[in-house]
């Protein structure tokens, strides 16, 4: 029996629906969710659909373009992957060889919360207070591949400043079914929940992230029509770095693939 590669691909208008790569799964998401990929990500997994697989991913109609203009970073974190993109390519080296997790880019270690701050300043501070309130609200985690329940770990303020030996930017990876599940229920689905919900995380996660200063007019009117908003939130730049802070707090030797 052939592997199983599912992954879907985001949208929001007839524009960027051109860009999707026809060997993956379109996904129309309009009106857009301030977390972008990760509300996707949530519901997606909610509907069961990361199930029936052998790897599973979301990833957005602008997969080629930020493949290509990451390659253009500094030094320390820029894409270095030597390899031509095709989904059949990526695919194949999946089978060949066979990980935990797979990521569409080739970085090299760094710390990504800490390089983070020097263009959203205040992001390690608002990943913390949430975070430290979705540990504080959980006493144990039901895992489906442990004999026990997941023991409980206050949230630890240095793992935001870690090194990642693999980094994955832009929710651009796939993993095997159960681990995206564990990553979402775990972390991503309460970061969700909780910073839309309580009024003082709420209140930072709407502050200006300082994305692409100055913002051209038609940004600004995109925004404003969308979230109410005449800039970027927080709330994107968290989310889509938030699975290298799961991967921390793991301390799971997961074979993990850089295309």
């Amino acid at each position: 029996m052939s592997a199983v590669v599912k992954i879907f691909q985001i949208y929001y208008n007839e524009e960027t629906k051109k860009l999707i790569d026809p060997e993956y799964i379109p996904y129309y998401n309009y009106p857009t969710s301030k977390y972008f990929e990760a509300k996707v990500m949530v519901d997606l997994v909610n509907k069961g659909e990361h199930k029936d697989c052998d790897w599973f991913g979301v990833v957005g109609c602008n997969l080629r373009d930020k493949l290509h203009t990451s390659t253009h970073w500094g030094p320390r974190l820029r894409n270095n992957t030597i390899r031509e993109f095709s989904p059949k390519a990526f695919e194949e080296q999946l089978i060949n060889v066979d990980p935990d997790i797979a990521t569409f880019t080739t970085h090299p270690p760094h710390s990504i919360f800490l390089i983070a701050k020097k263009y959203h300043p205040r992001i390690i501070e608002f990943t913390n207070a949430a975070l430290k309130r979705v540990y504080a609200g959980r006493n144990k985690f039901e895992r489906k591949d442990m004999t026990r329940q997941y023991p409980h770990r206050p949230f630890d303020e240095s793992l935001l400043t870690a090194v990642s030996q693999k980094p994955i930017y832009f929710n651009y990876f796939v993993t095997r079914p159960e681990i995206y599940e564990m990553y979402v229920k775990e972390m991503l689905e309460p970061f969700i929940n909780i910073t839309s919900t309580d009024s003082d995380l709420v209140s930072l996660m709407n502050q200006d992230s300082g994305y692409r200063q100055p913002l051209e007019d038609w940004r600004k009117e995109w925004l404003m029509k969308q979230f109410g908003l005449p800039y970027y939130p927080y709330y994107p730049f968290i989310t889509e770095r938030l699975i290298n802070t799961w991967l921390l707090r793991e301390r799971k030797n997961y074979l993990i693939f850089q295309w």
